[in-house]
């Protein structure tokens, strides 16, 4: 999901736009101009999606793998934890040394 908002990125910004400026199609809104419904998402908020989005895609990713329904998944279980929990040092250890 958040990899679809991503994507809309540049769409979701512009249709807040048109909003704001009460553009057609645009006019039949009930947001007011000046709303913080209709404010441009900041690069900040986008940014820290981004940062989730790429926390949480290996563990995904590690979600379907044990999930599987045609091989046996038990065996890779420790191994999976393992890699998730190195996964989540490391993003840890990298948004500490970013915000010093």
């Amino acid at each position: 999901m958040l990899d679809s908002l991503l994507r809309m990125k540049l769409p979701l910004n512009e249709m807040l736009r048109r909003i704001e400026l009460k553009e057609p199609p645009y006019t039949g809104f009930t947001i007011r101009p000046g709303d913080c419904l209709i404010k441009e998402i900041t690069e900040e908020s986008w940014a820290a999606v981004n940062t989730l989005y790429t926390f949480l895609e290996p563990i995904k990713e590690a979600t379907d793998m044990l999930s599987a329904s045609t091989y046996p998944t038990f065996g890779i279980l420790l191994l999976t934890n393992h890699a998730i929990k190195l996964h989540a040092v490391e993003t840890i250890e990298k948004s500490q040394d970013e915000h010093t």
